[in-house]
């Protein structure tokens, strides 16, 4: 027994050692558990409407429609999340957050799209030592401003000109600007856009004028050309900013849009950049610079380029009569700008009238040209003056007008005693401008002045000819002036040049007849010219011999020299002996090189080989269609 007490007393020391160990254990524990509590901090985070929003004017957003993306980054940059479904308190809690500024950020989406963003906030609070910090974050605009954005670009397919099938106001272009960042319809109502550049005018981008869903406000705007004189190829249409807002919201001062989104303008303003006529809208043409509008005169001086053959069906049809064509341009507004025909025809142009300036155009003033064109078939009449296939009258004062590289067939009639200065190419040829490298195979009658190419002429024709026969309409008019070439050229004020043309037709008057020229006066020069015609024709009930192969009559100071004329032409009744009027004589017995006919005539010309006998090619123009017809000696 002894023993025992003995073991156990040597055992005691053991088992308070043991004691001790754990109980300190657990004190360590508990101590620990203490220092945490005061190293770290909670945050509740409560977010939207009521007094903790009191910003700007958004107060009547009710928050609880609103999901809530919470984004917490800590002192030691750990970042904390947590989201809020709409239709629950808006808080947030966090727990164990280490000490120090922290910062916080909110994003208030929906109701119906994850990515309508409809409000953000954010903040920077601090985290204290075992207690919980309470913070209210105010939402307002994202970035604190509304936002544009537009995402549907203006369609690359429309071209702003002002004439398309039907009628001439294809002006319009349409795109949509969608403004985000809206928080209410009440506030969707009181904005609208402003939009840039001049000449434009803009519609669907007023005050009220867009549409609110979901936090977007989407404008359907217009962009409508004004037709005015623009010199320009496209157009960048630009949000410029908002023409109003309402209070509290931070302006956004828009953006251009992306280059993909620059709007085609073909204004007509450059010849370089003209306006297109086609089948389709050949007849608007017509109406867009004869309608009397404002437009009108702002059409007179656009340019414009014909872009395939045009047929009788094509033309207006809206007309008295059988006429499918009004004249462009009158005494009053002169066409001034171009017409590029570029080597395209227009066929069966139709025009009766009693009215004078009739043509494709009726006036074309001095600066104004026209080239590359075909006149198929027309049928021109007026009992009035001032006829020709491409215009009534062009002209009038110095300028740089050309009318190149035409040509036209049909008929082209002054029907009474008043139907003077007729032609095949233009009625009165006035100064400053000048007719080349044209033809016409056109019948060209009228009362007097009446030329192939021209009735009369105070200008320059050259490198011309004419296939038609050229005739007076026998309505007792006495000076009929009439020509293969030019009726009258030049007078005693204003001086007019024929060159390095020929003519092959019948040529009928009752005087002053002649196989290039019916009169060559005052200041007028006609030289180095060919008459190929086979007959100068007298009308029966006429006397007058001033008739010749060249011209009918040379009363100008200026000179009829190096002209040439067939031998075999009979004038009136017989052949007629080589003096000035009448030109060098040219045998057509197969004795005489073409080259030698039409030596000196400069480029633009295609001479055929060979001697001069009928049938036999004659000069032809370059640059004309495939399709044009070699002349022949008749």
């Amino acid at each position: 027994m002894k023993k025992n007490n003995e073991t156990r007393a040597s055992e005691s020391p053991a088992l308070i050692a043991l004691f001790l160990t754990i109980f300190t254990f657990c004190f360590a524990l508990i101590s620990c558990s203490d220092c945490q509590d005061e190293m770290t901090g909670s945050l509740t985070i409560s977010v939207g409407g009521g007094n903790s929003r009191t910003i700007l004017a958004w107060d009547t957003i009710d928050s609880s429609n609103l999901k809530h993306e919470v984004e917490l980054t800590d002192s030691e940059g750990t970042v904390h999340t947590a989201s809020i479904p709409a239709g629950t308190t808006a808080q947030a809690s966090f727990t164990s957050l280490p000490l120090g500024s922290c910062t916080i950020k909110v994003e208030g989406i929906g109701p119906s799209s994850p990515t309508d963003v409809r409000a953000i906030g954010s903040l920077t609070t601090t985290i204290n030592a075992g207690s919980t910090t309470r913070a209210a974050v105010l939402m307002g605009p994202p970035s604190g401003k509304l936002g544009i954005s537009i995402t549907c670009p203006i369609d690359s397919a429309v071209t702003l000109s002002p004439i398309k099938a039907g009628n001439y106001t294809e002006r319009e272009a349409t795109f949509t600007v969608e403004v985000s960042g809206v928080l209410n319809a009440t506030d969707a109502a009181s904005i609208g856009l402003s939009l840039t550049p001049a000449n434009f005018s803009f519609s669907g981008n007023n005050v009220g004028g867009g549409n609110y869903s979901n936090g977007i406000l989407t404008f359907n705007v217009t962009a409508e050309y004004d037709d005015g004189p623009v010199a320009i190829s496209s157009v960048n249409i630009t949000v410029s900013g908002f023409s109003q807002i309402p209070s509290g919201y931070s302006a956004y001062a828009g953006g251009s849009k992306s280059a993909g989104d620059n709007v085609p303008v073909i204004a007509g303003a450059l010849s370089s950049n003209p306006i297109p006529i086609t089948k389709a809208n050949i007849a608007a043409f017509n109406r867009y610079v004869t309608d009397a509008s404002s437009i009108k005169a702002k059409a007179l001086t656009k340019h414009y380029k014909l872009t395939e053959d045009i047929v009788a069906g094509d033309l207006r049809g809206d007309l008295a009569g059988n006429n499918n064509w009004v004249a462009i341009g009158d005494s009053s507004d002169r066409f001034s700008g171009s017409f590029d025909g570029n080597g395209k025809t227009i066929t069966g142009l139709k025009i009766d009238t009693s009215s004078r300036y009739q043509g494709l155009f009726g006036v074309m003033n001095q600066d104004a040209n026209v080239k590359n064109l075909g006149l198929l078939g027309v049928n021109i009449t007026s009992s009035s003056d001032s006829i020709g296939g491409i215009t009534g009258y062009y002209g009038g004062a110095p300028g740089s007008g050309v009318i190149e590289k035409c040509y036209v067939t049909g008929t082209i009639t002054g029907s009474s005693s008043n139907s003077e200065h007729v032609g095949g190419i233009v009625g009165q040829l006035a100064n400053g401008v000048t007719i080349q490298n044209c033809y016409t195979s056109a019948t060209v009658v009228g009362s007097c002045r009446v030329g192939g190419i021209s009735g009369c002429n105070y200008s320059t024709i050259q490198d011309c000819y004419t296939l038609g026969d050229v005739r007076a309409n026998d309505t007792g008019v006495l000076d009929t002036c009439i020509g293969g070439i030019v009726g009258a050229n030049a007078d005693i004020v204003s001086a007019g040049t024929v060159k390095n043309c020929y003519a092959t037709g019948n040529i009928t008057g009752w005087n002053f007849v002649g196989g290039i020229a019916g009169i060559n006066d005052g200041l007028g020069t006609v030289q180095n010219c060919v008459a190929l015609n086979i007959n100068i024709i007298r009308l029966a009930s006429s006397t007058s011999t001033d008739f010749g192969r060249v011209a009918g009559d040379d009363a100008s100071s200026m000179s009829v020299s190096a002209n040439k004329a067939r031998s075999d032409m009979v004038v009136i009744t017989s052949t007629v002996t080589d003096i000035d009027k009448n030109g060098t004589g040219l045998a057509i017995n197969g004795t005489v090189p073409l080259s030698n006919v039409f030596s000196g005539w400069g480029i633009g010309w295609t001479i055929p080989n060979g001697n001069m006998v009928i049938g036999c090619n004659l000069p032809k123009l370059q640059g004309f269609s495939a399709s044009q017809t070699t002349p022949t000696l008749p």
